[in-house]
């Protein structure tokens, strides 16, 4: 390969240690250490880019603007992705933050909260119960893959209502009151407390 042909390449890379009396020398002299890379066709670099996982290439992504070239070209998907391309599945948002895949060399990685954000009225205080951020649109403490079909997701619910906790924080239901156990308790005072005992 000649010269001009590695120079053209989109991945001949240059020698970060280069100085202005390197850069005066001859154009036709060319570093054979730094241009062994350019060498390689870019569809074998595509292979083995294929064969690396979605963080290595989120790391790789930012690190250089030819392999930031690579992954977009070729639309290289890590080893251990989880979206899903399908035709049914492409205009579908991860579950986890609701981004929607790049259509060109998606890496990146999905920020997410695994707990609620918590809110007491309008003024009161609030914050995201898994990291404690103030702000509701802090981004998440979890790092993990984007999963955007939806059909796999098992969903557990923050706040399982059952009878016995809508009975106490909703100030004593008159199905409670009726009961002989605990009547006028609400009236004396340490509602919770007595429910709990007579319950447990």
């Amino acid at each position: 390969m000649g010269n001009s042909k590695m120079r053209n390449h989109p991945l001949a890379y240059h020698d970060p240690y280069e100085t202005e009396e390197s850069e005066s020398e001859s154009e036709d002299e060319v570093n054979d250490d730094v241009t062994y890379f350019s060498l390689i066709p870019t569809y074998i670099l595509a292979r083995i880019f294929r064969c690396l996982n979605t963080r290595d290439l989120a790391a790789l992504k930012c690190t250089c603007w030819d392999f930031h070239w690579l992954i977009n070209q070729f639309d290289i998907a890590g080893s251990d992705t989880k979206w899903v391309s399908g035709a049914e599945y492409r205009n579908d948002p991860c579950m986890h933050c609701g981004k929607i895949r790049d259509p060109r060399g998606d890496v990146s990685l999905c920020r997410r909260h695994p707990k609620i954000f918590y809110r007491y009225s309008h003024i009161g205080r609030c914050y995201w119960t898994c990291c404690n951020a103030i702000d509701k649109g802090t981004v998440g403490c979890q790092i993990g893959l984007h999963n955007n079909k939806w059909t796999t997701a098992n969903f557990e619910p923050y706040f399982i209502c059952k009878p016995w906790r809508r009975e106490v924080w909703l100030g004593m239901s008159q199905l409670t009151m009726s009961d002989g156990a605990i009547k006028n308790i609400y009236e004396q005072g340490g509602a919770i407390q007595s429910y709990f005992s007579s319950v447990l």
